[in-house]
């Protein structure tokens, strides 16, 4: 039930942190740690000084934040190079002093975690942020790589080569509207550039030997065409023919377009050479290349 408004649901408090941050800034001889000094009292005998040593850096200036109670109450600070390897103590800064203040919450940042398995997870209900300029890529940096993927382009995709042809469509099978008259029809692939054509399947059905299906895959740049590869059925009924291809779509080529070619042709009925789908499997180097 909903609680009353005089009631409220008690949490597990996160105390913020309060302190104070110190900057030095080491000597020309950059392989030298940094000994940070922190005192409730100025630089008097009866001062008890807490030394933190940060290590050597390349950076200019080093930071030291010391963690205090939040309070009124002023602490010290001084810093030197403490004696090393060929080096003795440098002498101590000039000491300053400051009041505590309350650290700002800042958001910390969401870092990928490598799983016992190698994967790499982000944290549940956060999400992934890349650069507009940068690319997703496949592979290692390393060695480069390529992902398979798979386009299904269904027979009602496909167009007749002549607009003197027809056709039917049924139950998603395409045929020709004539018997024993060669058709031929087409679809355009929707490859981006820099995807690559590996093999292609189609699902094609033939009721005898004297009905005929065939399978192209071609590429052209508005004049000249590329063959990837040409598949005959020799099967009956209902089966599944594929070819290897040749790479079509070389990465970067802006100006080719892919396409399917299939001819089909029912010897004493038009429905005994049909085309249900064609499936293409190419490979591409990056996540943006792809559909």
């Amino acid at each position: 039930m909903a609680l009353p408004s005089t009631m409220f649901v008690a949490t597990i408090g996160r105390p913020q942190l309060a302190g104070l941050t110190f900057e030095a800034y080491p000597s020309t001889v950059r392989g030298l740690p940094v000994e940070f000094q922190t005192a409730t009292a100025n630089s008097t005998a009866s001062s008890l000084w807490a030394s933190v040593i940060r290590p050597p850096t390349s950076a200019g200036p080093v930071r030291f934040h010391a963690a205090f109670p939040n309070s009124t109450k002023t602490y010290y600070c001084r810093a030197r190079h403490p004696a090393g390897p060929g080096y003795s103590a440098g002498p101590f800064t000039a000491t300053v002093s400051a009041k505590p203040e309350m650290k700002a919450e800042v958001q910390r940042r969401i870092a990928p975690v490598v799983t016992y398995k190698g994967n790499v997870e982000i944290p549940s209900g956060a999400d992934m942020w890349i650069s507009s300029g940068k690319t997703v890529k496949v592979g290692t940096q390393v060695t480069s790589g390529f992902f398979t993927k798979t386009i299904l382009i269904g027979a009602q995709n496909m167009l007749p080569a002549l607009n003197t042809a027809t056709f039917k469509v049924v139950s998603g099978a395409l045929y020709p509207g004539t018997a024993n008259t060669p058709t031929t029809f087409g679809s355009f692939v929707p490859l981006p550039p820099g995807a690559v054509t590996i093999r292609f399947r189609g699902r094609v059905y033939r009721k005898g030997s004297s009905d005929s299906v065939a399978i192209e895959l071609r590429d052209t740049n508005g004049v000249t065409l590329g063959l990837g590869s040409t598949k005959l059925s020799t099967g009956t009924t209902w089966h599944t023919i594929s070819a290897s291809t040749a790479a079509l779509g070389s990465a970067g080529s802006t100006a080719r377009i892919i396409f399917i070619k299939v001819i089909l042709k029912g010897k004493n009925a038009s429905s005994d050479a049909r085309i249900l789908f064609v499936a293409i499997d190419y490979k591409m180097p990056a996540y943006n290349v792809t559909i």
